[in-house]
């Protein structure tokens, strides 16, 4: 045929390389600008948090896109509803400058800085290394969604 088969596996690498940078970009989830935009925003303090939050809600999607809605009750709880129509609870504390979630039965527990603009209405959850957890999340006034 004239083409050898190490000439068709280097002509195919830049296709595959490609293909895997598209697909770990899509899934990331974080776009560079939520990543910039999370880092650039004001951390805040533990009161500032439990000030932020406490009786409002907060609501967002996982990397994979499965919605979540979260409202933190003053005494510490969290009534939340996951793909819009699986309840569960957890708790919530602010340690230090951090926000620290426990959820019943899951290993999704953590602790993470919270980073938001001054008089806006979008979240950052960051991990200990300073890199956004997850996506952005919304904070909403109160318990709209009766939780």
């Amino acid at each position: 045929m004239g083409v050898s088969m190490k000439t068709m596996s280097s002509r195919r690498f830049p296709i595959a390389l490609a293909g895997l940078l598209f697909l770990l970009s899509a899934c990331a989830g974080v776009s560079a600008q939520d990543k910039q935009a999370a880092t650039s925003a004001p951390k805040l303090s533990g009161a500032q948090i439990a000030a932020t939050i406490t009786g409002n809600t907060l609501s967002g999607s996982t990397l994979k896109n499965e919605s979540w809605v979260e409202y933190y009750v003053n005494d510490g709880t969290i009534h939340g509803l996951w793909k819009g129509n699986e309840h569960y609870k957890g708790a919530w504390k602010v340690d230090g400058d951090k926000l620290c979630l426990d959820y019943d039965g899951t290993d999704y527990d953590g602790c993470y800085v919270v980073s938001m603009a001054q008089g806006a209405t979008t979240v950052y959850l960051l991990n200990a290394d300073g890199t956004l957890h997850e996506k952005p999340v919304s904070l909403a006034t109160g318990n709209p969604r009766n939780l």
